[in-house]
């Protein structure tokens, strides 16, 4: 991970800057934040979408009277300007948006992601040219450096100035801190979870009394950034593969999952299935939990199911279609050959 956000010397732009300031929870009207608060409590009511965000030209902390791990941080921001030149407003993180920072901490430092912060303040100052937000910050989350993002999230951090992401990609984005709590079938926040420990690092398994889905976090995983180390793809596709469990069931067998990215279309996670001579290819969006389904001539144009509704949702679509591709062909086979051959002469 990367430096802690209450690093004396983030921001150091200027040696001579004067004394950080200090705030209190009243001057941008919040209720006081425990200290002992779950990390992702002040940006769980958030909108979906996290702002992905560069172009930080300057920084400043201010400490939170009677708070030694809550804080607020002021950021003077370059415009995302339009083909006329004119700052859009529109890329500016707006109040109760989520931010993750990709910004330098020194001019000729690294770059960083710093963790996800909740905006209380957004304004635009027209004579300085440059937007200046301020952002609530847990101090006891580290930055994450850049070069160590793993692909391919390194490709969306770093895409566009102003970037939202959502869905899995999001998810997966806040699996870089503790802060993937929201149970992926249903929203709710996860009530109960344990952690196993294993070799490089632990997993975080989470459970929501809601729905009673379960699922892992893998914020303690050693991050890696080596494009052609794909063990962690099977991260990414874990949720696909279980939506599209019916088809294991019925003898189609899964290729290695496969994952791309352009700048014009961002991600997309492609599965292949065969069973004899047939084949059949599910693509999906991990942004808006779209599964698209392409296969024998049954289906016509692709079908779309919702990865969030599980196999129960795919199940109901290719028997409406194309029923036989559920069938067991596998233990018909072995009937039929058991039939034919004698060997015991």
């Amino acid at each position: 991970m990367g430096a802690p956000m209450n690093d004396p010397e983030l921001f150091d732009f200027d040696e001579h800057d004067e004394v950080e300031p200090t705030a209190t929870w009243a001057d941008f009207q919040l209720f006081k934040v425990a200290e002992d608060a779950p990390a992702h409590q002040p940006i769980n009511s958030a909108f979906d979408a996290v702002i992905i965000r560069g172009g930080v030209k300057a920084g400043m902390h201010m400490d939170i009277q009677g708070s030694h791990r809550w804080s607020f941080v002021q950021r003077f921001i370059e415009p995302v300007v339009d083909d006329e030149g004119d700052a859009n407003e529109f890329f500016c993180p707006k109040e109760g948006q989520v931010v993750i920072w990709r910004e330098h901490y020194t001019e000729d430092g690294p770059m960083f992601l710093s963790p996800p912060s909740l905006v209380v303040f957004s304004s635009f100052i027209e004579e300085e040219g440059e937007h200046v937000v301020t952002c609530l910050t847990d101090n006891s989350l580290s930055s994450v450096a850049i070069e160590d993002v793993p692909f391919p999230l390194d490709a969306v951090a770093m895409r566009q100035a102003y970037w939202p992401v959502c869905g899995w990609v999001r998810k997966f984005l806040l699996d870089l801190w503790p802060l993937n709590v929201d149970c992926p079938r249903c929203g709710d926040i996860a009530r109960l979870n344990f952690t196993r420990e294993w070799g490089m690092g632990q997993d975080t398994h989470s459970w929501c009394l809601k729905c009673r889905s379960a699922w892992v976090q893998h914020s303690g995983i050693q991050l890696m950034a080596d494009m052609r180390n794909f063990s962690h793809l099977s991260h990414w596709a874990l949720h696909l593969i279980l939506a599209l469990k019916p088809l294991a069931d019925a003898g189609w067998v899964r290729e290695p999952a496969e994952v791309e990215w352009t700048w014009e279309q961002g991600l997309l996670l492609t599965l292949r299935y065969t069973r004899r001579d047939e084949m059949i290819i599910a693509y999906y969006d991990p942004d808006d939990y779209q599964i698209a389904l392409l296969g024998p001539v049954e289906f016509g144009v692709c079908k779309y199911v919702d990865s969030r509704e599980g196999p129960e949702a795919v199940i109901e679509m290719i028997d409406e279609c194309a029923p036989w591709i559920l069938s067991d062909f596998t233990q018909l086979r072995l009937e039929l050959f058991d039939q034919v051959v004698d060997f015991g002469g």
